[in-house]
This record gives C-alpha cells, structure tokens and sequence, in this order.
C-alpha cells in the first residue's frame, strides 16, 4: 500500500502538487528543525534552536517586475524573513523569479535554497552561481531525501516523508527484483513460460514490475540528469527515457517458417514463440548534443540492459553506452553485472557510466577518420572533461 501522503497526493490536480511538498515540508521541519541545516547549509544555528522561530508558507516579499512574490516556505524569526525556499515540481521558475529571490535575499543577507526535482535551465543555475555566496544554493529532491535518509533522522512525520518521495520522485534504487525482470522479460520478449521460467509467472512478481519499472526509469534519468548537470555546454536539454525488447531467433527454423508461409500464400503471418530463443530488453537515458548546425544530429545513450538466455535459463545484466549521429557507425560499450539481487550504488554506477563513455567516444573518434568536424568537435570536449572526472 502506498504511504499516507502519496495516496492524499493523488486526489490533487498536478499545478497543487509543488504546493503539497511545501506544507509537508512545512510540517516536517516543524518536528524536526534539524531539516533546516539540509535545506540551508548555512543558516545560524542560533536561528535554528531559537524559540523564537516561525515556519511559515506562501509568505510575500517584494519583486522587480510584480507587486510582489510568494515564497514557498520561509524561516522567520521575531517576525523577520531569515531563509527563503522556492519548490518546483514540473514546472520551471518564472520570469525573473530566481532574480527577485537573490536580490531580496542580498539586501537582507538572508539565505535562498532553489528545489527542484529536475535539473533548472542552466540560465536559473548560473543566476545563482554569478553571486558567488554560499547562503544561496539549489537542491535536487533527490539530494534531499539522501541527506535526510541517510541523515539518521528517526521520527514518524520524517520517516512518512522519506516513503513519499520514495514513491513520486526519482530516487536512485539499488535494490533488483531479480524475479520481476525475469518475468518482465518473459512477456515483454514474447517466450514459452516452459523454458525454465514457470514458477515466475505468479500473482506476486505480476504486482512488482510497475515498481521495477519505475526504479529503473528512475535510475537511468537520475544517472542521466547528472551528466547533463555535470556537462552542461554538451547537451540540448534534459536526458529523455527510451526502451525497446529485442527477441532472437532461431533463424533455420524461422526460415522454414517464413517459406512455408510464402508457399502457400500467406502475406502476414505471427511468428511461433518457439523459434525464439531468448532476447534483450534495454532502457536508457538519451540525450541529444547541442550543435551549431541542427543536421549535425549527435546522441548519448546510458542505460541498462538485460539479455534473457533460454538455453541457460538466467538473465544477464550490463551497464551500457551508445554513441551514434549522423554520418558514422554507432558504437556501444558495456560492462557486465554480476551482483544478484542489486544494481551498483549510484556513484559507482555514473563512474562506470563516465567510463563507457569515454570508451564509446573513442571508439568513434578513432573509427571515423571522415567524421563531420562539428561532431568531432562535441565529442572530443566533452570526452577531454570525462577524463577530469575520472581520473
């Protein structure tokens, strides 16, 4: 069963659910002030143990192009503004919002805390960056529920909030229901259940592949946002999630399929599962190169795959990347999986990623001699500043 406050979320229209994280935030804090110190680094700690502190939301302050704004949630103290949070769920700052934010806050040395689930525009991060102040920060959601989870804070609103986000945000998963993929691969791939993968098939597993789909998905596009985060001048915008299954065949006994069809007439016909011998289900996260010519068309894909092996009756898994535009070759690389049960932790997981890629991006750079210089271009730079990281 879902928690509390995700089953109360879903009876509010999408525009109030920003406006939703901002009372439980709210009241949350309220029982556990600690919560402050993750959301403003460097809020005084004489403001926090005060007595005197209020927690309050949708609480005015002035604007340059308005009558004024709304903060999301505000730390006050005798009455006076001393931190501002502004949420995002879905949706993206408003015209000069960021601004009004730092501007107040400057005249009024107070501190500015920008949530998002997803990463902002660069030009929102960049406001903030320019001012070059430690009191005015962004923070992901997924940086928050990690602080706060692994932050051993122990209370029951607390730890009703770390199950929401668990469940409506994306939060990188470890955990791999190993059955579950099986299963998932045995319907999506279209195989006889007789090959050694019957007793998947059950009320139990059925139940859990919505939740490893959104463990997966929830992976590749926090491991995806994070490049795009870390290499901004690369990429257009946002990773997007993509997935495919791929069956194999058995391509003697598929041909005497197909002849016999066409023999005796048949223009269409379904393939017979029993030729199938197995196949890959692969879901990534794919970003597009920012390119000068737009015909230039350049892609980074980083993902998962999983190949179900009928003969030997297990499933495989691997981290992989993709490289491929306009005029080459594309070129994948992967590295295997051999833990049970559990995808590697997600520093490891990007590292291995950033690793891949530099491989991918080599790869190409060293088998296209002819390759259109602004694609050499895009992939030599950001192939330079993998280095940096992995090194």
């Amino acid at each position: 069963m879902k928690s509390f406050f995700s089953r109360f979320k879903e009876r509010l229209d999408g525009d109030h659910w920003g406006r939703y994280l901002e009372v439980i935030l709210s009241e949350v804090i309220r029982e556990d002030k600690s919560i402050l110190k993750i959301l403003f680094p460097t809020l005084d700690e004489d403001i926090i143990k005060s007595k005197n502190i209020e927690i309050a939301i949708e609480d005015t302050f002035p604007s340059q192009v308005r009558t004024h704004r709304r903060a999301d949630l505000v730390v006050k103290l005798n009455g006076k503004h001393k931190a501002l949070l502004e949420i995002k769920y879905d949706d993206e700052a408003l015209e000069m919002q960021i601004s009004d934010y730092i501007n107040y806050a400057e005249k009024n040395q107070l501190c500015f805390t920008y949530l998002t689930q997803y990463i902002p525009p660069k030009e929102d991060l960049d406001s903030i960056a320019a001012k070059n102040n430690s009191k005015y920060s962004h923070l992901l959601y997924a940086t928050l529920y990690k602080k706060i989870k692994y932050g051993k804070i122990n209370k029951p609103l607390t730890n009703l909030l770390i199950n929401f986000m668990e469940e409506q945000f994306m939060i990188y998963n470890e955990e791999l229901n190993e059955d579950a993929l099986q299963l998932l691969l045995i319907k999506g791939l279209r195989v006889r259940h007789a090959a050694g993968f019957r007793r998947k098939v059950s009320e139990n597993n059925i139940n859990s592949i919505p939740g490893l789909w959104d463990a997966l998905i929830d992976n590749v596009m926090v491991l995806g946002d994070r490049l795009c985060n870390d290499f901004p001048n690369y990429f257009n915008n946002r990773f997007s999630v993509d997935f495919a299954f791929d069956p194999e065949f058995d391509l003697k006994k598929l041909k005497k399929d197909v002849d016999k069809g066409v023999k005796n007439g048949d223009d269409y016909d379904q393939l017979n599962r029993d030729r199938k011998t197995g196949g890959w289900f692969w879901i990534s996260a794919a970003g597009k190169f920012r390119q000068a010519n737009k015909s230039d068309s350049l892609y980074l894909l980083i993902g998962y795959e999983f190949y179900l092996d009928l003969e030997k009756k297990q499933v495989c898994k691997y981290l992989y990347c993709c490289v491929y535009g306009r005029g080459f070759k594309e070129v994948e690389t992967e590295k295997p999986l051999k833990v049970q049960g559990r995808l590697p932790v997600e520093n490891i997981c990007y590292l291995e990623f950033l690793k891949l890629c530099d491989k991918s991006i080599n790869q190409v750079l060293d088998d296209n001699s002819g390759l259109r210089n602004s694609l050499r271009v895009s992939l030599s730079g950001l192939r330079s500043e993998i280095i940096k990281k992995v090194i």
